[in-house]
């Protein structure tokens, strides 16, 4: 049984085949585990009766809308919401496999090719990707891409996950991201820090390394939780973003080299 956190923004009947691509996947491959979806502003009605008829087949699937008042222009606001769902809603439901996060990519983008994409290589390769993960000692996580960011964003990124939780971090975070926020981590370090979070994280506008209401937070900030946990990252290819154009095996490893030492 593993745990799934989706971010979903449907705003047209054109775009809702995103979302019920999505949960076509959840009944087909993860048809055991447990499945928090959140509900971005601006997303039609039909989409919420859609997954109350996934539900109705017997899948343990929980939903919610933002609060209004938490709005980004991303999918940060719904992955609040999912997670609030978990915490709050299910108080911890138990499971024993990893914890997955996405969105409905392509929707505002238009990119239906790598939407597409994303279901064959991330979601419906569930067996494969979670036996590499459990069975390697020394990472922590995963996404098939993965980028570099720059060195400032290092030590904010510490400060802002030492505000949102007390667990107590025994590293410093790697100058990586996941691009697109597709990615999967191990089920003890995701726990060991949301069941120390603070409710600041539910309730307000979540601060990342460049503004309050930071719409890459998830993509860039969030999943360094792990890193600080002394786990490693891991992906498949390399991919470019708006600050590094040119990432290489070379840097990363120098990056990774540098976070052992401290």
């Amino acid at each position: 049984m593993s745990l799934i956190f989706y971010s979903s923004y449907i705003p047209s009947i054109n775009t809702l085949f995103i979302g019920e691509d999505f949960l076509k996947t959840i009944e087909s491959t993860f048809n055991d585990s447990i499945v928090c979806v959140g509900i971005q502003k601006g997303s039609i009605p039909e989409w919420d009766i859609i997954i109350e008829e996934y539900k109705g087949k017997g899948l343990d699937i929980h939903y919610g809308h933002i609060n209004d008042g938490l709005y980004v222009n991303s999918d940060v606001s719904g992955f609040q919401k999912a997670l609030e769902i978990y915490c709050k809603d299910l108080n911890y439901k138990e499971f024993d496999g990893c914890v997955w996060f996405g969105h409905s990519k392509g929707v505002t983008s238009g990119n239906i090719p790598y939407h597409k994409f994303i279901m064959k290589y991330f979601w419906y390769r569930r067996d494969m990707l979670e036996k590499s993960l459990m069975f390697n000692d020394e990472i922590g996580s995963y996404s098939f891409y993965l980028s570099l960011i720059p060195e400032y964003t290092n030590s904010n990124i510490n400060n802002i996950w030492g505000d949102y939780t007390d667990f107590k971090f025994t590293k410093k975070s790697i100058n990586y991201m996941y691009t697109n926020t597709f990615f999967m981590c191990k089920k003890e370090p995701f726990l060991n820090v949301f069941k120390k979070i603070k409710d600041k994280f539910f309730s307000e506008k979540l601060v990342g390394v460049s503004e309050i209401g930071d719409r890459y937070f998830f993509e860039r900030d969030f999943i360094h939780f792990i890193d600080m946990q002394n786990l490693l990252p891991s992906y498949e290819e390399l991919a470019i973003n708006n600050v590094c154009k040119n990432p290489t095996k070379e840097k990363l490893n120098n990056e990774i080299e540098l976070w052992k030492r401290n």
